[in-house]
């Protein structure tokens, strides 16, 4: 079996974490093979990677090849067409809340991808999403697609995370996020949350690991806080962030949408109590008042109230960190998960042309 990925994920390229899941799904076919459209909307890069597609296609036979594409669906538009020229079938991979109304508010350019989204997912031969709440607002969505949906959640390295040791540094309660800097994460939400919060509880901290498009506007709207310098600290992106599991107090996720939450089973991996919107895994993995905190998008009253509680309570952050470390024991280990993955694609491959 062939694989044809579409991606927009420049990182492959690199030597880092997502090279090596390349790697890795490499060992399950005969052949896979990469094309990388970076930019959004941006027709040269659209026409380029179709073209790529193609010449790949070609030079290697079309028989026996799947093509995979992650969203935006843009790029689900992409493998459509290479599918339909050179008669293949077509995997998308659905790692966002399409049906999140935030989603919808957002942009104009997510209005033209859900429409995409709509005209395709009915043609296309099979559907990975990686959660529960996306398949079934998918379901209720586009009723004919169900039979077509498999859940196949984002792997998490638990073993990693459960052997941290917990570092807590003494008089200081250290609220973590991990994240793009991007809108739709919502970091402002967490930063104004804090800032309100630390007039209270002097002796507490912010650290954001993460790196995009937000970082200076979210680092101009920490200086526009009455705060001492070096209580909100932007980290940058990094490939390794189990250090930051070590010290922290509680995991913050304030995100308007998200398909899955990974950095939130990290922490609870790692036993770290965790506060997150009505987003991703809450509801599934993350228990409301048994392994996390779950409180409505976008309410910072809310949030506040239960960083408040959280700081408080010793008793609550101990019931939280043993309940979200119990809520990810079983996930699967990465050979199972890649076995699924496995199984997902020669299942697929195997559909009717």
């Amino acid at each position: 079996m062939k694989v044809l990925m579409i991606s927009s994920d420049p990182k492959i390229l690199q030597d880092t974490e997502a090279k090596k899941r390349i790697q890795e799904y490499r060992t399950l076919v005969d052949e896979l093979y990469t094309v990388v459209i970076a930019g959004t909307f941006n027709v040269s890069a659209f026409f380029r990677a179709y073209w790529e597609g193609s010449r790949i296609l070609r030079l290697h036979g079309s028989s026996d090849f799947l093509i995979t594409a992650q969203d935006p669906s843009e790029r689900w538009l992409i493998g459509w067409l290479l599918a339909l020229r050179f008669q293949v079938p077509l995997e998308v991979q659905v790692h966002t809340d399409l049906r999140s109304p935030y989603l919808l508010k957002e942009s104009i350019k997510n209005r033209v991808r859900l429409l995409i989204a709509r005209i395709l997912l009915p043609r296309v031969s099979c559907i990975r999403v990686v959660s529960r709440r996306i398949q079934q607002s998918l379901g209720v969505w586009l009723p004919g697609v169900a039979p077509k949906i498999t859940v196949l959640p984002v792997h998490v390295d638990v073993e990693r995370f459960e052997t941290l040791h917990h570092i807590e540094e003494q008089g200081v309660f250290r609220f973590l996020v991990i994240s793009r800097l991007t809108r739709e994460k919502n970091v402002k939400l967490a930063i104004d949350a804090f800032a309100e919060f630390h007039a209270e509880f002097l002796h507490t901290s912010l650290v954001i690991v993460g790196d995009g498009p937000e970082r200076k506007r979210l680092e101009a709207r920490v200086l526009k806080q009455n705060i001492n310098e070096g209580v909100i600290l932007f980290a940058g992106w990094k490939e390794d962030i189990t250090r930051y599991f070590q010290f922290a107090s509680c995991y913050l996720l304030t995100s308007n949408y998200e398909g899955y939450g990974r950095t939130v089973t990290e922490a609870l991996a790692a036993g770290v109590p965790v506060i997150m919107t009505d987003v991703g895994v809450a509801g599934d993995i993350v228990q409301n008042e048994k392994s996390g905190l779950i409180v409505p998008v976008g309410d910072k009253k809310e949030l506040i109230k239960a960083m408040r509680r959280v700081f408080t309570d010793s008793h609550l952050r101990r019931t939280l960190s043993e309940n979200g470390r119990a809520a990810v024991r079983f996930f699967p280990s990465k050979e199972a998960y890649l076995d699924a993955y496995k199984t997902i694609w020669h299942l697929c491959g195997a559909k009717k042309k």
